[in-house]
């Protein structure tokens, strides 16, 4: 059995006429180009409806267009990252125009040890 050393969460929304080009690109390069490295256990892709959060007691349930569309989960055998394929990833034109500038991709990426979760 292999061990989750970590996990990395991303949230991201696509906003504006980008929406299917962007999409396409993280499904046909981006997911696949991670997930193929050795230290990648698993990695899965959920698109979000809805979200209900917990303050102060009281549940609330955002307004749609408020929450990041899309929500990424990676499990990785290792503390770092694939940079050498995130790297990879950063030199050509679409992560260029889409993820770099974050003009048509808003993201929040958070990542989480396993001795510190």
């Amino acid at each position: 059995m292999t061990q989750v050393a970590s996990v990395t969460a991303t949230e991201w929304r696509v906003t504006g006429k980008d929406q299917e080009e962007a999409f396409k690109f993280y499904t046909e390069c981006i997911a696949p180009t991670i997930a193929s490295g050795e230290e990648s256990l698993r990695f899965r892709l959920f698109q979000v409806h809805n979200a209900t959060v917990l303050t102060d007691g009281m549940y609330t349930t955002k307004d749609t267009d408020s929450v990041h569309t899309y929500f990424a989960l990676l499990e990785l055998s290792s503390d770092d990252w694939p940079w050498e394929r995130i790297l990879q990833l950063t030199e050509l034109d679409q992560w260029k125009k889409h993820w770099e500038t974050q003009d048509s991709v808003v993201s929040v990426v958070q990542s989480c040890a396993q001795s510190i979760c």
